[in-house]
């Protein structure tokens, strides 16, 4: 455990976080849930990303992140060339804004959020400043994983990873001789917890009773959740009197995809009754309290948010052998299923279904928790890295002057 400074012994280490994904998600979780604890460690956070809306900057603000609005390029996995090709042509305005942000904020270290987030590695390299570099899924394919992966152990100065299972699961990391921090779920263990008042008032706002046996997810509708699969569940359970819930906010750019594998086939197997689509309106330990299991079918997961907010409510869990999920869940806290395998997480949620001592593994769940996750925890774990990032020797000996660097009308008109 790092020890927090008094307050007059605090020298400010100041940090560029760059997140590069346009949408709220687990990346932004972090911050929100991480920064709050920076002033007890003489860290300052500022935040360049894309804001979406007052909300999000709303959070962010409040909890002391400092924010720059930054909109990259970012490559896609599509058949249009001309989404990538914007990409690149935008590619050099976006670090020109970064090095001027490092300048002007006098920032000591760069966070770099994800595995294909460029601009900020090369604002860095640029400017001299060490990279403390966030894995967070294995979502890309493996051989892109693997030379990326080899990438960041000799551009970054610490590489850090969502949980421990990521470390062995990414690729490219073997044989790396740079400080590896994993860090734990961030969530605060005060509010995340079970509540009877929550559970009433949750599954009155989604329309089940008080002795439904309710199955749920929360996440974005995207189509790496695969949504689809508990459609699929939910089918093969329909003889169980079982309801189930998928909550989440939408993502426009998955429209088509969620329409036609989810919305259509609840249609085509008649389980309108069975199988419920709710916006997510309401806090997240609200929406979690509404379930008796958590379902995480995902292709791809870090250590998980949801999973660990879903064990702190002592709800069982029903997830993906993913990413580093077995860092949280094994079968005394619910079942690790093959991520194509439906029927292995059919067969785990009937076991939780029949179960006569769920109360008892509600109680291990909420255990493994506040083992292992925790808002602090997670601070520590960022401290951490950013102490040893400024203790290793920055692979970047000097500054790359700018071309224009006090063109501000350049960089600016570049990056709209």
């Amino acid at each position: 455990m790092i020890a927090p400074l008094p307050a007059e012994d605090r020298a400010t280490i100041k940090v560029l976080s760059c997140i590069a994904a346009p949408f709220w998600g687990g990346l932004h979780v972090v911050v929100e849930r991480t920064t709050p604890h920076y002033i007890e460690f003489g860290v300052t956070r500022w935040l360049a990303l894309p804001i979406a809306d007052d909300r999000m900057r709303n959070r962010l603000t409040a909890a002391g992140a400092n924010l720059l609005e930054w909109r990259p390029g970012r490559p896609r996995k599509t058949l249009n060339p001309l989404i990538n090709l914007r990409y690149l042509m935008r590619f050099r305005a976006d670090v020109v804004a970064l090095r001027h942000h490092i300048r002007d904020h006098e920032i000591d270290i760069i966070e770099v959020a994800g595995l294909l987030n460029f601009q900020p590695v090369l604002a860095a390299w640029c400017e001299g400043k060490p990279i403390v570099w966030q894995l967070h899924s294995t979502l890309a394919p493996t051989p892109l994983r693997i030379v990326i992966g080899n990438l960041v152990k000799r551009l970054a100065a610490v590489v850090m990873t969502s949980g421990e299972g990521m470390i062995t699961r990414h690729g490219g990391l073997s044989g790396c001789k740079v400080p590896m921090v994993p860090f734990a779920a961030p969530i605060d263990l005060a509010r995340f917890r079970a509540d009877p008042a929550l559970r009433s008032r949750a599954r009155a706002a989604m329309g089940f009773a008080d002795d439904d046996f309710v199955v749920g997810t929360l996440g974005n509708r995207g189509w790496q959740k695969r949504h689809e699969y508990i459609v699929t569940v939910a089918d093969m359970l329909r003889a169980r009197p079982i309801k189930f819930a998928i909550t989440g906010s939408k993502v426009e750019t998955n429209n088509a995809y969620y329409t036609k594998r989810v919305l259509n086939e609840i249609t085509r197997l008649k389980l309108d009754k069975t199988v419920s689509i709710i916006d997510q309106s309401d806090e997240a330990q609200v929406i979690m309290n509404a379930f008796d299991v958590f379902i995480l079918p995902s292709i791809s997961e870090g250590v998980s948010l949801v999973t660990a907010e879903a064990l702190a409510c002592s709800i069982p869990v029903v997830a993906s052998n993913v990413g580093s999920i077995p860092d949280l869940v094994d079968d005394s806290v619910g079942a690790l299923c093959d991520v194509n395998d439906a029927a292995a997480f059919a067969r785990g949620i009937e076991r939780m279904w029949s179960d006569p001592n769920i109360m008892r593994r509600g109680a291990l769940c909420r255990a493994r928790a506040e083992e292992r996750a925790g808002d602090l925890r997670c601070a520590e774990d960022h401290i951490r890295a950013y102490h040893l990032a400024l203790g290793v020797r920055s692979k970047m000996t000097k500054q790359v002057p700018m071309s224009h660097p006090h063109d501000r009308d350049r960089w600016s008109r570049e990056s709209e």
